[in-house]
């Protein structure tokens, strides 16, 4: 075993493993902690749990739909949908043995309260009237939380704003919220708690468990009102005031995005190399804070690390910029602290050219999310960042380090091939980036006939929420205007703008509307655009702002789209932006 693993992690950020199995999502039990909590669904490999900060005394849950049938089994409960995910189940109770485990469908759950050792309790209350509104819950928010009126409250479902005139009997059936509708809360009991199952009116039953008559708990360190990292409240509203500042850290690169055993190896050797006293070097360039992680020798760097809090305009960053005053990012229409996560999703959606491969399309090079102790890091005296993890550690993306001896900045595009330059721009295209320039195109020597190899990195700026910052350095290259190959148009045909959003979802990191729009957009125009026949040079400046104050000719269809379903009403943008975009290409 390598004393490595004790340094470099898999980042660990809300009580999420970015490399985690089923049963390692569940904490041990510490010595007075009784009644765990998590909730999980059907497409996540990672359990989420709540109030970590604070122990839980007792839990009472109402359920309703004993039609469809709850059984006993192994000293669990198992209700609804996931009743038939048995080895889910299987495999965390196995890892908590001394405990019993119930798991709960979501879609099951009428009335949940939860007391805990502070004298905290937590309800949560599900009313099935057919005719109930998101306006309805957002208006008992404010009288029951929030001094405000219900027009100044955003309710968000995964990653997607709730329009009022929802009904919430409807959401789980909504494509958009993907596998919102199979999501479970397990409860992990200690075998001495006491619990108490009956059966109530009307088909429902009653599940109670109480751990207060066996703790003996010394006194429990006041938390307040604030929301203590690792925990997750049952409900948190959000206002429109503040929905813009950088989303929540989350997981982001489970263990689906580790291609290879690579990445344990990666980081294995960097923990190595710290202890042999090889710190992290700051790069001389670049706008954040951008480290050199060398391997036990000293002699090789093997990867490039990037904390969140030292991003350009964080608060840590070390090239002397004053930090975001609005949380806005360096590029329009990005978060401080979300480059990160950006570096990942980059990774995780250059999808292979053929099933199999090991390498993306455009060669993105691997990518993850992973936590590295503040002590070794220059800066480790600076102010605490609300984006460090629960253990004190830096968490930021951790990407492998390529070897090249130029880049695109330094030389002409003359010598690279039109293959090379195309894989470029579908990446850059497909994820709207604002920040591609010849700096950040690595060149390598390889076997072939042009003997030419681009590597692209440095995508803390795709995925915006906007097409405002949109750039593309290829677009002034001669292999812009060459048709793609047969090769790269097959490749672009099979890409689905869902199914990435999906994928990210799956990975811990829910886009916001405005975000989703950005890639639906994108990514159609690129296909539509391919299968017309255009050019990558066609395609980007339409995404590409000509004057810094005139909208780009994407921005203006996207815009045309929005109000026309607005006004439909029976259409989806995502329909009315295809007709918006046929019309603007044919």
């Amino acid at each position: 075993m390598s004393i490595s693993n004790s340094l470099i992690k898999p980042s660990v950020i809300n009580g999420s493993s970015s490399v985690v199995s089923r049963a390692a999502a569940f904490e041990d039990f510490l010595p007075n902690d009784f009644i765990q909590m998590y909730i999980g669904s059907s497409s996540s490999q990672v359990p989420r749990r709540l109030l970590a900060a604070d122990g839980i005394s007792s839990v009472n849950l109402k359920l309703k739909g004993l039609s469809r049938g709850f059984y006993a089994k192994h000293q669990r409960i198992v209700t609804g949908p996931c009743a038939s995910e048995e080895s889910v189940h299987d495999d965390l109770s196995s890892s908590q043995p001394q405990t019993m485990q119930f798991v709960l469908g979501m879609s099951d759950l009428l009335f949940v309260s939860v007391a805990t050792f502070s004298g905290k309790e937590y309800l949560f209350s599900v009313e099935r009237a057919a005719n109930h509104r998101v306006r309805d819950i957002k208006k008992r928010i404010c009288e029951r939380e929030l001094p405000s009126s219900s027009e100044d409250v955003e309710l968000v479902l995964a990653g997607i704003p709730l329009e009022d005139h929802c009904l919430i009997n409807d959401l789980d059936k909504h494509r958009d919220f993907g596998a919102v509708g199979s999501c479970h809360l397990h409860l992990l009991v200690r075998k001495n708690a006491r619990v108490h199952a009956k059966s109530g009116p009307g088909r429902t039953m009653e599940l109670s468990v109480n751990a207060t008559e066996i703790a003996s708990l010394p006194s429990i360190q006041e938390v307040g009102d604030e929301v203590c990292p690792g925990t997750v409240p049952l409900a948190l509203p959000c206002s429109r005031t503040t929905s813009s500042d950088p989303i929540e850290p989350t997981m982001l690169g489970n263990s689906s995005s580790l291609k290879g055993e690579g990445f344990q190896a990666m980081m294995s050797d960097v923990g190595t190399g710290l202890l042999e006293g090889h710190v992290p070097h700051l790069t001389s360039d670049g706008s954040g804070g951008t480290y050199l992680m060398s391997d036990a020798s000293g002699a090789s760097t093997i990867a490039v690390f990037k904390p969140m809090d030292e991003e350009p305009l964080a608060v840590n960053c070390p090239r002397g910029m004053a930090p975001s005053l609005d949380g806005e990012g360096l590029k329009r229409g990005t978060r401080v602290g979300e480059g990160a996560f950006r570096e990942v999703a980059a990774y995780l959606l250059d999808h292979p050219l053929n099933e199999g491969d090991s390498e993306g399309f455009a060669s993105v090079p691997p990518t993850t999310l992973v936590g590295c102790p503040a002590s070794f890091f220059p800066r480790s005296g600076s102010p605490k960042s609300p984006l460090d993890d629960l253990e004190g550690r830096k968490v930021g993306s951790l990407q492998k380090f390529v070897n090249s001896f130029s880049n695109c900045e330094d030389m002409g595009p003359s010598r690279f091939p039109a293959s090379e330059v195309h894989k470029i721009a579908v990446l850059d295209m497909r994820l709207a980036n604002t920040d591609r320039n010849g700096a950040n195109i690595l060149v390598q020597r390889v076997d072939g006939p042009s003997g030419v190899k681009l590597i692209p990195i440095d995508h803390g700026y795709c995925i915006p929420d906007k097409f405002e910052d949109c750039t593309f350095e290829w677009l002034y290259w001669p292999q812009s205007k060459v048709p793609f190959a047969e090769e790269t148009l097959e490749y672009i045909s099979k890409l689905d703008a869902n199914k990435d959003i999906a994928i990210l979802r799956e990975s811990g990191w829910s886009l916001n509307a405005a975000c989703i729009k950005v890639l639906q957009a994108a990514t159609m125009l690129l296909k539509k655009g391919a299968s017309a026949g255009k050019t990558a040079f066609d395609i980007g400046t339409i995404m590409v702002r000509d004057d810094p104050d005139v909208p780009s000719l994407i921005e203006s269809l996207v815009e045309e789209a929005e109000m026309e379903a607005q006004r439909v009403g029976n259409q989806s943008f995502e329909v009315c932006l295809a007709a918006a975009i046929d019309q603007c290409l044919f």
